[in-house]
């Protein structure tokens, strides 16, 4: 028989790869959970068409292309057997359109599930919590059209833009991005996101282990804090000021970081005030005399309490650093 090359077929390796790490069986397993919720229409997402889309797309993207357009490549007499396809190739707006329907479904929790699965081989399953670092940035907008304005920091003055809500991992990798237009307060956006990653984990094989989210003071509000703690969610954040000082000779434990040397105490916890109950509180005292609080709750053990609270200048703050500097 004459002997036919499928061209591209180098992508397999990739394909293989990406199966091996679970995102094909996540996909499937959540395009089963929205069938069944009703989200979308069997008719329009089967399993043999996401799995077509997924690869089309996919070796798109290995071949060189930046864009679902690029899947038009594809079109070459053995694109049959490169696909696995026994009727038409699939077209670029057929492959958007069966991505846009699973994407607008459950597109957010397999971006979660296989970044879990990607980072550790969903070794985390066996950790008792994940960390997750929270900040929101705002971006400026210059064209034309009319947005909200929003307050930015860096230029300390509103301007027009959209409010971008980051979530990175403890190793400081960006996890997922949401965008507000109308630049709601942290406090808003923290138990929805919490949700997310909750679901994220828990299609990962991580059921067991707890969501601990990392933030600033803007989601340092007793409401919030409450209604973290109420709703089964770990978090540590800085404590809003004033803050009452305490004598130097109550700081009775150290911790070095480096070759930095922190005394810290557990003397009282923090009450939230109007019957919210408490959370607990640790007092820094930091190389150069200044006094600084840390909030939250979780059964970790201050030590790391305190280092998950002090690495969010690097884990986080540093990547907006590196992403502006590298991708502008």
């Amino acid at each position: 028989a004459k002997k036919q090359y499928v061209q591209h077929a180098g992508a397999f390796v990739v394909l293989v790869l990406l199966h091996s790490l679970g995102l094909y069986q996540h996909a499937e397993n959540l395009r089963k959970d929205a069938i069944a919720d009703g989200d979308v229409d069997r008719r329009y997402l089967g399993e043999t068409a996401l799995r077509v889309a997924l690869d089309a797309a996919v070796i798109a993207l290995v071949i060189g292309q930046k864009c679902i357009e690029g899947v038009r490549r594809l079109a070459t007499p053995s694109a049959k057997a490169l696909l696995r396809v026994l009727t038409a190739i699939p077209s670029e707006s057929w492959v958007r359109g069966v991505l846009g329907r699973f994407a607008k479904a459950r597109g957010q929790v397999l971006h979660l599930a296989t970044s879990f699965a990607l980072i550790d081989q969903a070794a985390r399953q066996y950790d008792p919590r994940a960390w997750f670092y929270v900040d929101n940035h705002m971006r400026p907008y210059t064209g034309r059209q009319v947005l909200r304005k929003g307050w930015r920091m860096q230029d300390k003055r509103v301007r027009p833009g959209t409010s971008d809500y980051w979530v990175h991992d403890q190793d400081g990798r960006p996890l997922l991005r949401l965008n507000s237009p109308s630049h709601e307060p942290m406090t808003e956006r923290l138990r929805p996101i919490a949700r997310i990653l909750r679901e994220g984990l828990d299609h990962a094989g991580a059921e067991r282990t707890k969501v601990t989210l990392v933030f600033d003071r803007a989601g340092a509000f007793p409401s919030e804090m409450a209604a973290l703690r109420d709703a089964g969610i770990e978090f540590i954040t800085y404590e809003r000021g004033p803050h009452t000082r305490l004598l130097s000779t109550e700081f009775e434990r150290t911790l070095v970081i480096y070759d930095e040397t922190i005394r810290f105490c557990e003397k009282h916890d923090k009450n939230l005030g109007r019957g919210r109950g408490r959370v607990r509180r640790i007092n820094l005292l930091m190389d150069d005399g200044e006094q600084v609080s840390i909030v939250g709750i979780s059964e970790a053990t201050a030590e790391t309490l305190i280092k998950a609270m002090l690495a969010r200048w690097a884990l986080q703050e540093n990547q907006f650093k590196y992403g502006v500097g590298r991708l502008g």
